[in-house]
């Protein structure tokens, strides 16, 4: 999940719902390209695959689940 203006227009800004749709969940998009940006400039990604194990579908979603990942500088 990302959290974009998709859930601002679909509650007509009610942050209170915005925020339950989020809850528990933790952005792996943003973590990854922190990770991509603090690699050294001799490292080139020419793929990346992302596969959240917490979500398997929309409906199905581990709120739980804590993610953990070392910068490497």
């Amino acid at each position: 999940m990302v959290n974009t203006e998709f859930s601002k227009i679909r509650f007509k800004g009610d942050q209170n719902k915005i925020d339950k749709v989020y809850e528990g969940i933790k952005s792996l998009i943003a973590k990854i390209i922190l990770f991509m940006v603090c690699l050294p400039e001799h490292i080139t990604i020419a793929d990346l695959t992302i596969l959240p194990t917490a979500q398997a579908n929309s409906k199905i979603i581990n709120r739980k689940y804590e993610l953990s990942l070392t910068i490497l500088a």
